[in-house]
């Protein structure tokens, strides 16, 4: 049995259940673009994406159908698609109220990146510490939020 990730206890936050609602588009974003890191999204990996990132954000008390997150995992896909590095990471960013739910997104953005337990550091590490630093965080914070992640995991 493989213990749960806890992004709650990675992200180190009480965010209310309604907030991470109010910024699921940036949340999920986040999670779609890590997934997207080493290379394009299948569409058999959508499903598999949509799980992970459900289960995530169940713990964070946010209750979809599978069938409203795959689809709104592929409006982010959609929304991501054509964009330049720093266009999405601005979108992401756009779409995240504040420093304690950006802690969340870059968390499940690192739970979703574990997920495989593929890690590329060529293309993963670089675009997560990206993500945090669109994020308002430093190489540091990004990197201690997924250590917490990876820690908890064992």
């Amino acid at each position: 049995m493989t213990k749960k990730t806890s992004v709650k206890k990675a992200a180190k936050s009480d965010v209310s259940t309604q907030t991470v609602e109010n910024n699921l588009d940036g949340i999920t974003l986040a999670g779609v673009l890590m997934a997207c890191a080493d290379g394009e999204l299948e569409e058999s990996e959508i499903g598999v994406l949509a799980e992970v990132m459900s289960n995530i954000l169940q713990e964070l008390g946010v209750e979809l159908t599978e069938e409203a997150f795959v689809s709104k995992v592929e409006a982010s896909l959609d929304q991501l698609t054509g964009k330049e590095l720093p266009e999405m990471l601005a979108l992401i960013a756009g779409n995240i109220s504040n420093r304690e739910v950006g802690q969340v997104a870059l968390a499940v953005a690192g739970a979703v990146m574990v997920s495989d337990e593929e890690y590329d550091d060529q293309s993963e590490g670089p675009l997560y510490v990206a993500l945090g630093e669109a994020l308002g965080f430093s190489s540091d914070e990004s990197v201690a939020i997924l250590n917490a992640l990876v820690e908890d995991a064992e």
